[in-house]
């Protein structure tokens, strides 16, 4: 007997898997479909984990350029004029 676990895109969908045909398995079998729901089940929580992964970092970035901002409103970068000018007052003191 074997279990068809595979929807219409060739992708393992564990809601086909049925108690009554794993029970019908021999042993070897068994073990084999209980090593593959695990490593789906274990697939679906990586992917999950990344995704909150990805938000926490699309977030980060969004604060982390949100007080970039802020830093160079509160102090804008030298420029040369800046410092000719300083120069010049310097100079003339």
């Amino acid at each position: 007997m074997t279990i068809n676990f595979q929807n219409a895109y060739g992708q393992i969908d564990l809601n086909l898997i049925r108690d009554e045909d794993v029970a019908a398995l021999d042993e070897p079998r068994k073990v084999a479909i209980h090593n593959v729901i695990s490593t789906v089940m274990e697939r679906i929580r990586t992917e999950q984990h990344l995704a909150a992964v990805r938000t926490r970092v699309r977030v980060a970035m969004a604060n982390e350029e949100e007080c970039l901002a802020l830093h160079r409103a509160a102090a804008p970068p030298v420029t040369f004029a800046d410092i000719r000018r300083d120069a010049i007052v310097a100079y003339q003191k």
